[in-house]
């Protein structure tokens, strides 16, 4: 747990203190996490009144922060009253061992089909450097299964929790943000949704994430089961085998 978390934590756990309604939105990474924040980023401003745009004019950092990277505090409620949105890719052991009354705070988990998610994971990884590009993907995803299955596993035994999928929120993005938006207590209508999707499209966030740093780095397709073009089968029928239990287990829960 680095600084920045630790720090976070206990601004949590103070806000907490003083009945503050938290709400995580929890992932492993490569899942959407970043997506779906920008998403209710959206119609959070434009239930202030803002007319938003692919960039938005409150960076989704200030109204619904990442636990890992951004520093939280009390700027975080302008837009959202009493309500707090915080990212985080912590396992559920982690938020219970260190927040103040997890139990009773609420998660959105959002899921994707490991396959995807690790070869997103990988491609990520490679294009900040943090491994070497010759690292075999195939190797990459086999040895991050389990890491995969620990951290949707420690979640699946919390009632309140509120579970997504990418694909759900790709396939059927109206009714799934409808009811996120329900979940954390989010006015919005038809209109408010579909302006935040026609906003954050794929096409519109890399054209504007290219124009800002010239490197096409985090949005890649955002497209379901392109896994198949980077493993090899064996590989793909490998993650499958690995996660069936656990996929099965996130599809029964997913609340879309």
């Amino acid at each position: 747990m680095n600084n920045i978390v630790r720090k976070n934590v206990i601004q949590i756990n103070n806000f907490i203190k003083y009945n503050k309604n938290i709400i995580f939105l929890n992932s492993y990474p490569r899942s959407g996490n970043t997506w779906l924040r920008l998403l209710i980023s959206d119609l959070i401003l434009q239930n202030n009144g803002y007319c938003t745009q692919t960039k938005l004019q409150v960076h989704q950092d200030l109204i619904f922060p990442d636990i890992h990277s951004n520093i939280i505090d009390g700027k975080n409620f302008n837009f959202t009253g009493d309500l707090l949105l915080i990212k985080t890719h912590l396992e559920k052991i982690s938020l219970n061992e260190q927040i103040y009354n997890y139990k009773d705070t609420k998660n959105i988990i959002l899921s994707r089909n490991p396959q995807d998610s690790l070869v997103s994971f990988y491609h990520f990884k490679v294009k900040y450097g943090l491994i070497d590009s010759k690292y075999d993907i195939n190797r990459f995803c086999i040895e991050n299964i389990e890491l995969w299955n620990k951290f949707y596993e420690t979640y699946l035994d919390q009632d309140k929790n509120k579970f997504i999928s990418y694909e759900n929120l790709v396939k059927r993005p109206m009714k799934t943000i409808a009811s996120i938006a329900d979940y954390i207590n989010i006015n919005h209508s038809p209109e408010i949704i579909e302006k935040a999707l026609n906003n954050m499209s794929f096409k519109k966030l890399r054209n504007l994430e290219f124009q800002k740093t010239n490197d096409n780095k985090f949005f890649r397709k955002g497209q379901v089961n392109t896994a198949f073009n980077d493993l090899e089968d064996e590989t793909i029928c490998t993650i499958r085998f690995k996660t069936q239990k656990i996929q099965n287990a996130l599809i029964k829960t997913d609340s879309t």
